[in-house]
Formats: C-alpha cells, sequence, structure tokens
C-alpha cells in the first residue's frame, strides 16, 4: 500500500472539513441573517466562520446559529453588507476567526512556511511497520504520521490560542471516526433513489462493475448506508446492490455513491506536541499532532517461487 496515497488522504481530508468552503447562491440583504448556499455538509451549529466578497469589501466574520439543511445556515448576528452571487459571496470556517486555506495545508514538512499571518498545516509520513495477524495472508500495516500547525508568533498569546484551537478541531477530526474514510472515489448521482431499492443510476458505468470485495456506501448529506457489494451492472449505467436500500435519498441532498479504496480500521491521534520552531529566521508556535493509521493487506498463498 503507498504512503503517499495515504497522507493525500489525510491532506483532502483535513482540506474539505477544516478548510471547509462554500458559495452563496442566493441573495442576502443588509441586516439578513439567512444564508442561501451551495452545500452545508462539512459546516455545523457553532461553527466561526468567513464571509468573503469580491472587491475591496472587509471580511466579515459570524458564528453559525442553526444549520437548518443542505443549502440553509442561519447566523447568529445579521451581515452588515449586501452578500451573494452578485459579489461572489463565499462562507469558509474560520477557527478563531482566521481561516485556514486549502493551499496552505501542505505534503511534507520544509524549511520555508508559506504564511505571513494565519496557520499553515503539513502532513507528512514518520514509519510504517507491518505484522502478520493471521495465518492465511492478513498483513497488517501501520502508518504513522506527523500533521504539524504553524501560526507566527507575536508578542502576545494570540499565536499559541490559535495553535490550541486548530490542534484541538483536527484533532477531534481524526478521533471522530475510528474507521477513517479518507481514501475514496466518489461519483455524485443525477436521480433519487427510493428505500427499497436495490438498483442505482450513476452516470457512467465505466470503472464500476461487479465487485464482492471492495466495500460501498449510498450517501446525501441526511443519511448514510454502508457495506454494500455492487452484485450486477446492467447496461447502459445502472447498478445492483446487495441489499435493498432502507432510507430515501435526493439529488438535492448531494446524493453520492462511494467506493472505499482504503480501509483504516484502526487510526487516532494518540500525542499532540507544543513548543517553539524556527523557521527560516521566523519564529512559530508549533503543534505537532502523532497520527497512526492501520489497515490490512491480503496475501494469496501458496505464492509462485521467484527463483
Amino acid at each position: 500500500m503507498s504512503a503517499e496515497q495515504l497522507v493525500d488522504g489525510v491532506i483532502k481530508y483535513i482540506q474539505m472539513n477544516i478548510a471547509a468552503r462554500t458559495h452563496l447562491t442566493e441573495e442576502t440583504l443588509v441586516g439578513g441573517n439567512v444564508l442561501k448556499v451551495d452545500d452545508t455538509f462539512h459546516f455545523d451549529d457553532v461553527n466561526e466562520i468567513a464571509i468573503a466578497s469580491d472587491g475591496d469589501f472587509p471580511i466579515e466574520y459570524h458564528t453559525i446559529l442553526k444549520k437548518v439543511d443542505t443549502t440553509t445556515i442561519i447566523l447568529l448576528h445579521p451581515v452588515t453588507r449586501q452578500l451573494g452571487p452578485s459579489n461572489g459571496a463565499i462562507i469558509q470556517k474560520a477557527i478563531g476567526n482566521v481561516p485556514l486555506y486549502e493551499n496552505k495545508v501542505l505534503f511534507g514538512d520544509r524549511e520555508v512556511i508559506p504564511i505571513e499571518e494565519g496557520v499553515a498545516v503539513t502532513v507528512e509520513p514518520v514509519d510504517q511497520n507491518n505484522d502478520w495477524i493471521y495465518l492465511q495472508g492478513g498483513l497488517n500495516e501501520e502508518y504513522n504520521l506527523s500533521i504539524t500547525i504553524y501560526a507566527r508568533r507575536d508578542k502576545h498569546e494570540n499565536a499559541q490560542r490559535l495553535v490550541l484551537k486548530y490542534s484541538d478541531s483536527i484533532s477531534r477530526l481524526l478521533n471522530s471516526k475510528v474507521h477513517m474514510d479518507i481514501v475514496n472515489d466518489v461519483v455524485m448521482l443525477e436521480t433519487d433513489i427510493a428505500a427499497g431499492s436495490t438498483t442505482i443510476e450513476i452516470p457512467t458505468i465505466d470503472g464500476w462493475g461487479v465487485d464482492e470485495i471492495a466495500r460501498y456506501e449510498v450517501q446525501d448529506n441526511n443519511h448514510a448506508e454502508i457495506d454494500f457489494r455492487i452484485d450486477g451492472v446492467t447496461a447502459p449505467n445502472l447498478i445492483t446492490l446487495s441489499r435493498p436500500l432502507v432510507y430515501n435519498y435526493r439529488v438535492t441532498d448531494k446524493l453520492r455513491f462511494i467506493r472505499r479504496v482504503r480501509y483504516i480500521y484502526d487510526s487516532r491521534v494518540n500525542r499532540i506536541e507544543y513548543g517553539n520552531v524556527s523557521k527560516n529566521s521566523t519564529m512559530f508556535k508549533v503543534a505537532k499532532l502523532s497520527w497512526f493509521g492501520k489497515e490490512t493487506e491480503e496475501h494469496g498463498f501458496p505464492q509462485p517461487s521467484k527463483s
């Protein structure tokens, strides 16, 4: 299994959840506190967010009072100017009123951390080891990663508080699921699915054949059902699942079909270290998270001789 693929998966997972952003789809007038957005999936009640728009307008910082549904958010306080598609407005998570941008979640530590202000995160492999967990070919692979949060040190407590907030948020994210879903194939569906159905329609069946090994999931922003197999494929684009669905699923709630490429059966952040680091003559406050993930690789026996 590839350590590079795993690091890329963790980076994407942090980007999607900690650096989450979405566009406004309708205008919100001055004094309004209801936002219509493209997708609320990665946002929750009490999240701190930044609202930015085109032009020289300052960023507004708000707190989410309530996530109503897939496209609606209610703010704790009203906005101070008109925001929406007319000025390219977006919302982004802003822990401690400081957004983490996608391009500041970096593959590997480096000598120069490219931030003048705000935060950056690096993810890099530390080591990997393995052992046989059963005799018929189950090789346990354990990967250890280092996730480091950087904030430029200041003369006050701001940088220290910021790395504490971000280390807490990333740690809670990575510890929220023992079975991490960090390397997946995802296809967005274009047809609603009714409860009891065993077939789904996908845009193309290329790369989606009968499969009794991989784990599949049907999910929208309200429900998720896991551990399906693909029992059959019918031209031009119908897939037969291994059992009926329990819930109704809607395209308007971002309906998707997911193949779990790598199954991490055990993972967690098991240590966090805090301190100061100098990078290219710049001092940073840092938090370093130690994360491990375990998966099993199957080996068939007997194996042909290589001699």
